[in-house]
């Protein structure tokens, strides 16, 4: 079995890579292709190019291996396949966006979504404020007239709240939604390429929203919770493809070692 191994961020740059080695070894269309990915990640446009090019050039299957990771736009990578295998040991993550901010002092990676839950915090903070006051001046003071309560109660949660909503950035909020949209119309066109998947769109949501940091540990397990069919790699399988990638017999590589954007495979 020839494998194509995708040890590189999800970029333009692994895009073209992968194109001249379908071009090269996979032109006829005769082969199924079985493709390990092991990536931190990288944008979901790359991704989405590299599922269309890997269905363009296959016979009838197209299969992925995870062995270690596959995060971010690698996982939406995965979901393309019509056959997913995973180790023991493998996992995928969530989608949400990232967006990379210089500082003086050091640079890091920001989650987009951490916004918008920072306004459902304030929004939940805000009316727990409100009713605390609300009820500390009915009992302090109960001759004050109930609009009068409100009113204060109100100022009170503003005094506190304004601040923080003040720090949100509007634009990340637009740009955390304008993603979500890209990710669920990138989804169902992959639906539209491979019969084998169902509910797409839905589970591409649910890993753009519904996890509480980009790290999250999705393993096989929880996959299966999702819907999607996955195929478990036993330990002989998986000794048996390190041992292959080491060889390099019947393997095609695209490796890009960038720090925690590409780390290289092994044992």
């Amino acid at each position: 079995m020839n494998f194509i191994v995708i040890n590189a961020p999800i970029v333009d740059e692994t895009v073209m890579n992968l194109s001249e080695i379908l071009h090269k070894e996979y032109a006829n269309k005769q082969k199924d292709i079985n493709v390990i990915i092991n990536s931190f990640g990288g944008t979901i446009n790359a991704a989405y190019k590299i599922i269309s090019l890997l269905w363009r050039y296959t016979k009838h299957e197209l299969s992925i291996y995870v062995l270690e990771y596959a995060k971010s736009a690698a996982t939406f990578i995965c979901l393309g396949a019509s056959k997913l295998f995973l180790s023991d040991i493998a996992e995928l993550g969530p989608m949400d966006p990232q967006i990379y901010q210089e500082k003086a002092e050091s640079s890091e990676f920001f989650p987009v979504i951490s916004h918008t839950k920072a306004i459902q915090i304030c929004h939940e903070n805000a009316v727990i404020a409100m009713d605390d006051m609300v009820k500390l001046l009915t009992r302090k003071a109960p001759n004050i007239p109930l609009n009068k309560v409100i009113s204060h109660a109100i100022n009170y949660a503003n005094q506190f709240i304004k601040p923080l909503l003040e720090q949100i950035e509007p634009h990340k909020i637009a740009q955390y939604e304008s993603f979500l949209e890209e990710a669920k119309v990138y989804a169902a066109l992959v639906e539209e390429k491979n019969q084998h998947l169902k509910n797409l769109k839905q589970i591409t949501e649910h890993l753009v929203k519904s996890y509480p940091s980009h790290d999250f540990v999705i393993d096989i397990d929880h996959l299966k919770t999702l819907g999607l069919k996955v195929n478990i790699i036993d330990t002989d399988k998986c000794e048996k493809i390190y041992a292959q990638i080491e060889e390099k017999k019947g393997v095609f590589g695209i490796n890009d070692e960038r720090g925690e954007n590409g780390k290289k495979i092994k044992k």
